[in-house]
């Protein structure tokens, strides 16, 4: 019996090639884009899960309400929170801290290099995270002040061959050179991590050098706790409030609340959260928009699949209707049915291997190497493919089975079968949600595209263009500004050098006590370190006042604010008014306004802001070039510096390259969001192709008699289309009020952003009904074309 239906099937195939390559590569590329979807939400899933105590771990989130009525959330909390939840609540087993240093300079005998991957931490994180060791013991490898853990790949850098352990680093930071010992060497930390270092030094050298990393008064530490097996986390946040309440200080961190984020939702979770550790940040929006984009494209091939067999069941219903006469069960009928589906699927998926194989390296290369998973190594993801295929299949074939062999032999073998009508409405139905599909992606893909454009060409405040960079990591460094700035400017390609923040990095926070137009009033807001002429560098525009010079001595007592802070405030006229820093007792006067600038990337509002002249403080070196020559203007500027500072690396960047960098996972999901939309539209036309193929088949004859009473061929391509475009009509109608709802979610996450034009949604469709007219005439003008006689003699 099995042998009987491997022959009908491959015989049946063999008997309709193009029917079989249709519904093939339908499959095929549905398994494609399906494979690759799966491979990066696997990854995505997979963040921080090598942890072996993962589900116990928290990470601890600041809800800050600022008197001014912002609210953010911050993952950076007071150095003394970490201690006090331990031993408040038993039912956390250890806590741990840790601090990130953005960059310093380390050295090694001759051997230097900036290291952006160190962070200061409890030696409690080894009881918290899992760490496997290469050399040193965790149990004391930061116990002390001075003590340093490193990675593999920093041990290779720095001491070669050589064993590391007791070896020791020169660590240079706003502290000082510091000298640290190598306790520990670690593998180097897994990708599918949100946390993400070379080097971990000990947090008691901060606290030894620098006092308030033991209280309450900063907030710059990351805090984690572990809690017990048998524990509840929600016992502990409902007691959260009365904890506040009794170890904060009076009058410090007012509106503050704190909340436990699990470790597992700490990559995909975060989007809104500022200040925090999140090497790699993903999106759980990005996730499940992609793995319903798989499922669309996998439903689409399904579509296509029901869609021709049902179309083709009049080819076949003589066979049926003989299989019956014979004795054939109505089980048997739907087993082979369903078999020769599954067969087909999974053939696509054997085809879809090697092309997920082929395709896999440049897929990940647009998603920036984030996926670490290979399937061709893993027995379940392959086993999983292989139940999808067979899902697929049974999916896909179940109703032809069921159809095909619930007629009567009689009408089978009589020909009544052709005339059922209940194939031909589900077709229509199938076909209108392939339109409607593909109208939704088509039109997501729109609003993308629209949104990324305009945040690349919506002014920024100041211009981003031949602006290079220096970052500025010790304190050395800081202290040469005035040389480099002066030797800088002898070439003629330096328009303008000055210190201050990167813009698109974010500037810090803190609150001020200003005399409102309203009375008194306390304030968040954003500081900003500069130096001088770095309005004039960055080209942004001074509304009152001006910047700071070296001409008045003064400066170093002033301010210059923004537009939206004197707004707020109602100050007509801010020159002179005064500002108090609070947490440091100084009162400085405004000197200036400058137009509001994005200093965030454009999915955030612009807060107020004040620029202090404090050049020691500032992280970059910022240099205005002309756009002549630019290698030859690079090369002089790197000269100056290593004249100027011969033991420090050169490193440098533009912040126009810098920005772009701002919306790299945005311009992931467009480039993504084309592809599949693309893939899908494809998908959906292949469809569409082998059903006008059997239908300009099945009508031939008709088509040969209209020609003969005088249709013309406008008339025959009408009549052949007029089916189709209405399915299109009616899916567009129904795909864009669900695009709308969603995309207008999406772009929500923008603080500023595109207006859902209608243009928008009628342009999807012009597009769609372009692609289904484009599909549809080759067939039906090919049919339109032929000899009435041909058709009229055609069996």
């Amino acid at each position: 019996m099995f042998r009987s239906y491997l022959k009908t099937i491959f015989r049946n195939i063999s008997g309709s090639k193009v029917y079989f390559f249709i519904n093939v590569a339908g499959l095929c590329i549905g398994f494609t884009i399906f494979t690759l979807i799966m491979l990066y939400v696997l990854n995505e899933l997979s963040y921080d899960t090598f942890n072996t105590k993962a589900d116990r771990i928290y990470r601890v989130v600041e809800l800050q309400k600022s008197p001014g009525g912002q609210v953010q959330r911050v993952a950076i909390t007071m150095p003394a929170l970490a201690p006090a939840l331990k031993r408040e609540f038993p039912g956390i087993e250890s806590a741990a801290r840790f601090v990130l240093w953005p960059t310093v300079l380390c050295h090694y005998g001759e051997k230097r290099f900036y290291e952006h991957g160190l962070s200061f931490a409890d030696s409690s994180i080894f009881d918290i995270f899992t760490f496997h060791f290469v050399a040193g013991s965790p149990s004391t490898a930061l116990d002390s002040p001075y003590q340093i853990v490193i990675d593999q790949a920093a041990a290779r850098r720095y001491f070669g061959d050589v064993e590391p352990i007791g070896k020791f680093i020169t660590v240079e930071t706003d502290f000082g050179k510091n000298v640290f010992q190598v306790t520990g060497v670690i593998q180097d930390f897994p990708r599918n991590s949100h946390l993400s270092f070379e080097m971990i030094a000990s947090l008691s050298t901060l606290q030894k050098k620098y006092s308030p990393f033991i209280g309450w008064a900063v907030n710059d530490v990351v805090t984690y706790v572990l809690f017990r097996r048998e524990s509840k986390e929600k016992t502990v946040e409902g007691a959260l409030p009365a904890f506040l309440a009794t170890y904060l200080p009076v009058n410090l961190w007012k509106g503050l609340e704190i909340y436990l984020q699990p470790l597992k939702d700490i990559h995909l979770y975060s989007g809104q959260i500022l200040y925090q550790m999140n090497h790699n940040k993903g999106s759980i929006d990005t996730v499940r928009l992609f793995s319903l984009i798989a499922f669309f494209v996998i439903f689409l091939a399904c579509i296509n699949f029901i869609n021709l067999t049902t179309a083709r069941s009049v080819i076949r219903s003589r066979e049926v209707g003989i299989r019956k006469l014979l004795g054939s069960y109505h089980s048997h009928l739907v087993y082979q049915f369903i078999g020769e589906s599954i067969v087909i699927s999974l053939v696509g998926l054997l085809l879809s291997l090697p092309l997920v194989e082929a395709i896999l390296p440049t897929f990940n290369s647009v998603m920036q190497g984030r996926i670490i998973i290979s399937y061709n190594n893993q027995t379940p993801f392959l086993l999983g493919m292989f139940l999808v295929a067979v899902m697929v299949g049974l999916i896909a074939g179940i109703y032809p089975a069921f159809y095909l062999s619930s007629f009567r032999p009689a009408d089978l073998l009589k020909g009544r079968f052709a005339s059922s009508t209940r194939g031909l409405f589900l077709r229509k139905v199938l076909i209108g949600l392939q339109f409607l599909i593909a109208v939704g992606l088509v039109t997501a893909t729109c609003v993308v595209v629209g949104q990324m454009d305009y945040l690349n060409t919506k002014p920024l405040g100041f211009d981003e263009h031949d602006l290079m960079y220096i970052p500025l990591h010790d304190i050395q460094s800081r202290e040469r500004v005035p040389l480099l700035s002066e030797r800088m400017l002898e070439n003629p390609s330096v328009i303008s050098v000055s210190a201050g923040e990167l813009t698109g990095s974010g500037p810090t926070q803190g609150e001020v006590s200003v005399m409102g137009a309203n009375g008194p009033a306390r304030l968040m807001v954003r500081k900003s370190y500069v130096g001088y002429r770095y309005i004039k560098t960055m080209k942004m525009k001074i509304a009152r006042g001006g910047e700071f010079s070296r001409d008045t001595p003064s400066d170093s007592n002033s301010v210059v604010i923004n537009e939206t802070m004197a707004r707020l405030l109602g100050w007509a006229n801010p020159i002179g008014h005064k500002i108090k820093m609070i947490g440091t007792g100084r009162t400085f006067s405004v000197a200036g306004v400058v137009k509001d600038f994005n200093y965030f990337s454009l999915r955030n509002r612009i807060d107020p802001l004040v620029m202090w002249l404090d050049p020691g403080r500032c992280p970059y070196l910022l240099i205005r070039t002309t756009s002549k020559d630019r290698q030859a203007t690079i090369s002089f500027i790197r000269n100056t510096w290593r004249s100027v500072l011969p033991n420090h690396p050169f490193e440098f960047g533009f912040l126009s390259d810098y920005l772009n960098k701002q919306y790299g996972n945005e311009r992931e999901d467009e480039h993504l969001l084309i592809l599949f939309s693309l893939v899908a539209v494809f998908v959906a036309c292949l469809g569409l192709f082998g059903l006008t193929l059997h239908t300009t088949e099945q009508r031939i004859k008709e088509i040969g008699i209209r020609k003969v009473v005088g249709a013309s061929l406008t008339d025959i391509v009408l009549m052949l289309s007029k089916e189709t475009m209405k399915l299109v009509a009616v899916a567009c109608l129904l795909a864009w009020p669900v695009t709308y709802f969603f995309m207008d979610r999406w772009i929500e996450g923008f603080a500023y952003r595109i207006d859902l034009s209608p243009l928008i949604f009628l342009l999807s469709g012009f597009l769609v009904f372009v692609i289904a007219i484009l599909t549809l005439s080759f067939q039906v003008i090919n049919a339109g074309l032929s000899n009435p006689a041909d058709a009229l003699r055609y069996e």
